[in-house]
């Protein structure tokens, strides 16, 4: 079964690219100033969006450039929902978060945003160019956002199908790593009751909605 592969499967995918200055993508230098000039003036910032949308990169481009030693990367993929919210409300030093817009409304947060989906694409547009190649805009796409389908087209060249199912892959992780911390007993306990009032559980109501839409309830 695919959630108990899931559940036994530790593993959790590197959080954006390793940087150095060379590798700052040129695409990315205004979006990064943008976020180092939040960080300079005091600011915690948070970068908001969907799943694999390059927020964990554009998080390592600013913190890498702003190099700041009070400033900490906090990234939802290295985390369940809530030990992300005892590290986000230990206020131990500033940071840079990223989080999904689902974590992000559910938590109390004060911070500046950059949300991925007013860049996501322009970034696309960006990339076919520098592949010198026409963006296919009338692909049919029903199972998966557009901009995963052509980001994992341009990065991998997968086939469609294999593309719907690495992002089925990737909601699968996101809600039972990120959201039940990996627990296929929290999962068969808390289902049936999201279900009947997910206002009276632990689980802020917005993470509680992706849930039940997740299990098609």
């Amino acid at each position: 079964m695919l959630l108990e592969k899931i559940i036994n499967q530790k593993d959790i995918k590197p959080a954006g690219d390793k940087v150095n200055l060379v590798d700052i993508d040129p695409f990315f230098v205004g979006l990064a100033e943008e976020g180092m000039s939040i960080l300079l003036n005091g600011g915690n910032l948070c970068i908001v969006g969907p799943i694999r949308s390059g927020k964990s990169t554009l998080a390592n481009y600013i913190y890498f450039i702003a190099n700041l030693r009070d400033i900490e990367v906090i990234d939802y993929n290295n985390y369940d929902l809530l030990a992300l919210k005892q590290k986000l409300m230990s206020g131990n030093k500033r940071f840079i978060v990223v989080l999904t817009d689902d974590i992000y409304l559910s938590l109390p947060l004060t911070c500046s945003v950059i949300n991925s989906d007013t860049y996501i694409d322009d970034f696309i547009d960006y990339l076919y160019l520098k592949k010198n190649e026409p963006r296919k805009r009338k692909v049919s796409i029903y199972d998966i956002p557009r901009y995963y389908y052509y980001l994992y087209k341009l990065k991998y060249n997968m086939s469609k199908e294999k593309i719907i199912n690495e992002y089925k892959s990737d909601m699968t992780k996101y809600i039972v790593n990120t959201i039940f911390g990996n627990s296929k007993e929290l999962i068969n306990n808390y289902l049936p009751l999201l279900i009947l009032g997910k206002e009276y559980l632990p689980f802020p109501p917005r993470v509680s909605e992706i849930i039940l839409k997740y299990f098609n309830k």
